[in-house]
């Protein structure tokens, strides 16, 4: 499989995950977003979608308001590792 070389990819990650679980995008009012949230064994999972593979922050916000979550950046020499 290959990803498409495109603004986005975000959107086109998101689609081929969607049947799997619940799932959700998340954005705050100050513009503080996630591209993609997964619901897990009652445990919520967070993903920022890059192109490239470079150091990305997580919201400072989505870690106080769900401290027990989790994050990751996928990126195209990890993404076969969260579709699979």
């Amino acid at each position: 499989m290959r990803l498409p070389k495109c603004a986005n990819c975000g959107n086109w990650l998101a689609r081929i995950c969607t049947k799997m679980c619940c799932n959700y995008y998340w954005r705050t009012y100050s513009g503080a977003e996630l591209d993609y949230v997964e619901e897990r064994d009652g445990r919520l999972l967070g993903f920022e979608f890059k192109w490239k593979s470079r150091k990305t922050r997580r919201p400072a916000t989505w870690l106080d308001t769900y401290p027990e979550s989790s994050f990751e950046v996928v990126h195209q020499e990890n993404f076969l590792d969260f579709v699979v």
